[in-house]
This record gives structure tokens, sequence and C-alpha cells, in this order.
């Protein structure tokens, strides 16, 4: 742990469900002490969710590693009060509630910065603490067609799609960790508490960069199929197998085409992949060519080949393969109820003497004695928390 870039920072986490345990959990990896706070009742709500191990969801294990658990009722006085003087050791607090509700809770930014002028406090939202859609619900597909990437995904047919991975609170969490981690190293020079406003929406906006930057350009609105990124073009697309499979073809480079058309038996369409007015003909002749060979007849015929034409896996697939092998990307971890669970690692590598820790995730207030006690509450005190239903 002692070789860890996070050794010794401190975390209180009030967050619930993806954003902001991700958040927090990738920080623990690298050696931060996180305790999650949660509700003396319902705790983190992501623990009931089916499908469950034993007493936790697999959703909830899968973004809850290497972390504590101490329970409080903030809507108690005693409740708030405890977690004042954990503030007093802390470095970094991270919350996911509505807008308004830490205020209300006594538990936000200015009241906890008066028992810690160097509080570092994150704020993970929907969308964002100062707009006209603040306190309005929100979830992943919610963001996504609000940012307008929704809109330009999916099949030339004109279909939008459900994605496959929360994009969005991926995004809330990965902004999460970056400002976090600024603001810890911007403490050094300020000494001073710092607020952080991280919005899921300006984690999507972030990512239309490029895409907005043609946009900005030529005033065109895209749409699935409208540009090269979207599957208008042969050289950038997904094409079915005859068994139902899909493959990618990411040949956009001239040098890439060209060796794909000689693969696929088609010579003369070298130098045609930047042809606008063809593409719609292409693909249609292209998607032919790909259903008329099942899924591992078209991996043997691209194994050897380097031109950015790849199998769209499973999940089972993906997990197995040699990749995932070589780069350890998963870990297993035992938990005393829930038994062993397969997790994903932490894609952080900065030295191979870096040794990331493997504890599995809390119980609901499953430290609570353990954090009261390191926090100078006494084992009375304690007893008459347990009694007042305060932890």
């Amino acid at each position: 742990m002692k070789n860890l870039p996070l050794n010794g920072v401190k975390i209180l986490d009030l967050s619930r469900l993806l954003p902001g345990p991700y958040c927090s959990m990738i920080l623990a990896d690298m050696g931060a002490e996180v305790i999650k706070i949660e509700d003396t009742q319902a705790g983190d709500y992501f623990r009931d969710w089916e499908p469950k191990k034993d007493k936790n969801s697999v959703f909830f294990i899968g973004v809850n590693r290497n972390k504590k658990s101490l329970t409080l009722d903030l809507k108690k006085d005693k409740g708030r009060e405890i977690l004042y003087r954990l503030v007093k050791n802390a470095d970094v607090v991270i919350e996911s509630f509505r807008p308004g509700v830490t205020k209300k809770l006594q538990v936000d930014f200015d009241t906890l910065k008066k028992y810690n002028s160097r509080i570092i406090y994150s704020s993970i939202t929907g969308y964002g603490q100062n707009t006209s859609l603040r306190n309005k619900a929100g979830h992943d597909l919610n963001y996504l067609a609000l940012s307008g990437i929704l809109s330009f995904s999916g099949t030339r047919d004109g279909n939008l799609p459900v994605l496959g991975i929360q994009i969005a609170d991926m995004a809330g969490g990965i902004f999460g960790i970056i400002s976090i981690l600024l603001a810890l190293l911007r403490r050094d020079k300020i000494n001073e508490a710092q607020y952080i406003d991280t919005a899921m929406m300006d984690g999507l906006f972030s990512f239309l960069s490029m895409v907005s930057g043609k946009y900005f350009f030529d005033k065109n609105i895209p749409y699935p199929a409208s540009n090269l990124f979207t599957g208008k073009f042969a050289c950038y697309n997904v094409y079915k197998t005859k068994d139902g499979r899909f493959f990618t073809v990411g040949a956009i480079e001239d040098k890439f085409w060209d060796r794909f058309c000689e693969v696929i038996g088609k010579p003369e369409w070298r130098g045609k992949n930047n042809l606008e007015e063809i593409q719609a003909n292409l693909v249609n002749e292209l998607s032919a060519i790909f259903e008329s060979k099942d899924f591992s007849e078209w991996i043997d015929i691209f194994k050897n080949e380097d031109i950015c034409v790849e199998p769209a896996l499973n999940l089972e697939e993906a997990l197995e393969s040699d990749y995932a092998k070589e780069r350890g990307t998963l870990l297993k971890i035992d938990d005393k109820i829930d038994g062993e669970n397969t997790l994903i690692a932490s894609p952080i590598f900065i030295s191979p003497d870096m040794k990331i820790p493997r504890k599995s995730h809390p119980q609901k207030g499953q430290n609570r004695e353990d954090i009261l006690i390191e926090n100078g509450f006494s084992k009375d005190e304690i007893d008459q928390f347990i009694k007042d239903q305060v932890i």
C-alpha cells in the first residue's frame, strides 16, 4: 500500500449506484482509504438489485471493492455530528444526490468546509448544480439523448440504439476521478477547500469534441449513416455474417482498404474508399459478401491481416481473449459472504512494482466500529449510537 500514489488520502463516499462508486473504487485501487457512508436503512440500494450473490447484487460487487462501510443516519443530529468529526480527518467527500439535498441534510460543501478548511468536495450529478435541469431525474439513456450522441448512433435504417453500457454514468465517474486528482494537486498550492461540480452531461459533451468540430465547420447535423464515423462509408461499418454474427471494418486509410479489397476478392474497389457517391452500393455489396460466409470463416480469413478488420466478440469471448489474459483484465477476489467474485481490474498501470490492493466489497456497516474508534469515539459512545439507530 505504501507505494500506491494515493496512500494516505482519505475519502468519504456518500454516493450510490454507479458514477460515484466507480469513481471512488478506482481511487481506492490507487491506495486511497475509501469509507462508504450508507443510510442505516436501505444503504446503497445498488446492493439489492437482482441478480444477487448472497447479500449483495453482482452490480454492486462490481464497483465497490477495496472500500470500508459505515452506516449513518444523516437525518439525525448525532449522525451528522459523527460525519462532521470524520470530515476533520478526511481529504475528499464524494456525493451524488440531486442538487439541494445535501444542504437539507446539512452536509453540503459550505457546511463541511467549516470542519475542514482543506476539504475537497465532489458532487456528481446528471445536469450539474446551476442549470434549469438541475432537479430533473435522469438516467443514462436520457443523457445520451439530450447530448445529441444518440441521434447519430445506430444503423442505416435509422433506428437508434439502446447502448449496452452506461456511457454517461461512466463519464461522470471518470471526470470525477480526474477532477479529484487535480484538486488534490491544487490544494498543495492554495491550501484551501475546493468544490467540484461534475455533470454527466458535461462528460458527454466533452466526448463530442471531434464530432462538433465538423459540425461547426459545415453546419451539417449528423445522423446514422450520414458521414464516415456514423456508417455511411463501406470502409467504416459493421456487417452481418451468414450465421448472424457481426464483423467490423475500420479500414479507413488507403493502405488498409486496398489490402482489404484484395483479401475479399474485390481488387477493383481499391482507391474507392473515399468516393462518397458510390458508398451505398459498396455497403450493399459488401454486406452480401459478408453474409456469404460464417463468422468463424471470416476469422480465419482475416486472422493474419493487420488492416483494422475485427470480429464483434460477445462478452464471453472478449473476457477470455488473449488480450484480456495478457493485460490482466480480470481479477478474482474472495468474500466470506458473497463468495469468489471475478471483477474487471483497474485500467491504470503506473509501475510494475505498484501492487494494487485486492480487498472485497464491504458488507453494509461492516467497518463501523473500527472507523469510529479510529476517529476518537469510545466503545460506550458506539454502543449508544447503535441503540439509538444512528449507525
